[in-house]
């Protein structure tokens, strides 16, 4: 190759990198644990959520979700319904560890819908369902007090 060919090859090859999406490093994890079930989680700004590696991203969100649904099917009785007592455990334990995980989730998906998501990450789908695991976990979290009191009271009381 030519030195002039050369130079040209290396400017169009350090102009190209430059344009390339930067990666900024993810935040340091979390970990919520519940029941038997672990997630990260991440105080992730929107920014860095655009530029992370996008399998990490991605990951974490389904952990997180993989969990809520878990937790969601394990409490989802109504207050009339049969209630276990690893069932109640769970969701007095949802209660008390669950808020702070559950805001950084909701901050993260709000941020990652503020992102032009690549289709073939597969992170639109990640999206929808953990906005829809995340409304219904805050759901069961606001009805929990009232659940878990009924519940208790019913179970307690003398029968007829």
């Amino acid at each position: 190759m030519r030195p002039r060919a050369t130079f040209r090859y290396v400017f169009a090859v350090l102009a190209l990198a430059g344009c390339a999406p930067k990666r900024v490093p993810a935040p340091a994890e979390q970990r919520l644990v519940l029941g038997e079930w672990s997630a990260p989680y991440r105080a992730w700004r929107q920014a860095d959520m655009c530029f992370s590696d996008p399998a990490l991203v991605k990951g974490e969100l389904d952990a997180m979700s993989d969990l809520l649904s878990s937790l969601l099917g394990r409490t989802s009785a109504s207050k009339e319904g049969m209630w276990a007592d690893e069932h109640l455990a769970l969701l007095e334990q949802a209660q008390k560890v669950l808020p702070p995980a559950l805001d950084g989730y909701e901050a993260a998906l709000a941020g990652l819908a503020g992102c032009e998501l690549d289709p073939r990450t597969g992170l639109r789908d990640s999206l929808k369902k953990g906005e829809l695991m995340a409304r219904m976990a805050r759901h069961r979290l606001e009805d929990a007090p009232a659940l878990l009191d009924f519940v208790k009271a019913h179970r307690d009381a003398p029968a007829p």
